[in-house]
This record gives C-alpha cells, structure tokens and sequence, in this order.
C-alpha cells in the first residue's frame, strides 16, 4: 500500500485538502497529514486527524519514525515554511 503525506499552513491549500481524508478512506489509501499555522486551526475545528509540527527538527524526526511514498506539500509564499523543507527532503529521497 502506498502511503501518503500532506503538508498543509495556508487558506488556500488546506480549503483544497478538507476532503481529501474521505477519498483516502474510500480508495482505502495511508495517508498522515501534518499542519501547523492557520491549517492546523482548521483542521482541529473540522476534527480532522492531523499532527502539528512546527518547526524542523520535529519533522526530521517525524520522517525518521514514518516512510511515505508520496509527498503533498500546500504552502504559501512563507520562505520559512516546513513544506519548502519537505520539498527539498523529498528530492534527496527521490519521491
């Protein structure tokens, strides 16, 4: 089975992932998603499981203790974000 991470922080991209843990559960997909900043608001209000990491080290560890085959990474114009850092983890890994 593959398994699936997403990363979410801004409006836009956690507004486009709300739905996405029913099409995971329908096609009986693995999924974890991880947020911090306005997703993680979201997503503790709609009681959709998600783990909030917010800063680097944490996700290094985070990624240490799970394997995904898949990244999906929403992020904003913040030079700062972990989903710029997940992108750049997941070329050396080659997802």
């Amino acid at each position: 089975m593959k398994r699936f991470l997403i990363f979410v922080e801004d409006p836009g991209a956690t507004n486009m992932i709300l739905e996405l843990p029913d099409l995971f559960k329908s096609l009986n997909a693995d999924y974890q998603i991880i947020a911090n900043s306005y997703a993680a608001d979201v997503l503790g209000k709609k009681n959709i499981l998600f783990k909030r990491i917010n800063i680097h080290n944490d996700l290094i560890k985070f990624l240490k203790k799970n394997i995904f085959d898949f990244y999906v990474v929403g992020t904003s114009e913040n030079k700062n974000s972990l989903g710029l850092d997940l992108v750049k983890i997941a070329k050396t890994k080659k997802i």
